[in-house]
């Protein structure tokens, strides 16, 4: 191969025609394997059938990498079936500070979650929370219900070689959070957060998360260079909101329609 190239690179030969010989030449003087880059295998696939807004419905169907991320799916897919079993979490300590409305919305929080803590969790119900347009689409915010649960967590499991592409399905990184993400385009500043991808959104139902990506949303945050100044995904934040937090964060890129999980099923590829 290194004497066909220097022959043909002599000056004398005619520039176009010297590429296109010695592309030839190298390709059939050895028999290489082509190496190509083998897509993710699917092995669960979830279908949520969303309410958007009061009249309109969509489905998302979310193609499952069970092979990359075996704990991360089992996760999705529990927590998809309803029984993703997660402890109750502590109340916030009351101070004189906390506001009575707070106080009232933990401790109620707190005996509904101990009389239904032998359930498990489930995505029915839950609603999308977040919609960040072009950058990212954040899902399961569970129902009140099962906002006083303490997501479980399990050994952290990264997928470097799945980059947050169009319709990309992540969650964080070993737990910890009820809600995930879903990149609505390609979105690198997302492969820099503590999060693994661990699937997509079907070719097919794509339509459905560029209508939830194009939703009106509040928006009272702002960026840092063009990136928008939002909280990670975090059990924290989450369940401080539901407690009545007067944090303004909490409504950040929130949808003006209410986006809702009314059935979710899944099946085995």
């Amino acid at each position: 191969v290194f004497a066909a190239a220097v022959a043909l690179d002599h000056p004398a030969l005619n520039h176009g025609v010297r590429r296109r010989t010695l592309g030839a030449a190298v390709a059939s003087s050895l028999c290489l394997p082509k190496v190509s880059v083998a897509s993710p295998v699917v092995s669960a696939v979830i279908g949520l059938d969303l309410a958007i807004g009061p009249e309109d419905k969509g489905t998302l169907e979310l193609e499952l990498f069970g092979e990359e991320a075996p704990a991360s799916v089992e996760y999705l897919v529990a927590f998809a079936r309803g029984e993703l079993m997660a402890q109750c979490a502590e109340s916030p300590e009351e101070d004189a500070l906390m506001p009575s409305r707070v106080k009232m919305n933990a401790r109620n929080m707190e005996r509904q979650c101990l009389d239904q803590q032998s359930s498990g969790v489930s995505l029915v119900g839950s609603s999308v929370w977040r919609v960040v347009p072009n950058w990212r689409v954040d899902l399961g915010r569970v129902s009140s219900r099962f906002a006083g649960r303490d997501p479980p967590e399990f050994p952290v499991e990264t997928t470097p070689d799945l980059k947050h592409t169009r319709g990309a399905v992540s969650i964080r990184r070993g737990g910890g959070s009820f809600e995930f993400t879903i990149a609505p385009q390609d979105n690198a500043f997302l492969d820099k957060e503590d999060l693994t991808v661990v699937g997509r959104v079907s070719q097919a139902t794509l339509p459905v998360l560029d209508v939830i990506n194009s939703l009106p949303t509040k928006r009272n945050s702002f960026e840092l260079g063009g990136t928008p100044a939002v909280p990670p995904l975090g059990a924290n934040f989450a369940r401080a909101c539901e407690y009545g937090s007067p944090d303004p964060t909490c409504a950040s890129y929130k949808p003006l329609r209410k986006v809702v999980v009314t059935r979710a099923t899944v099946a085995s590829s």
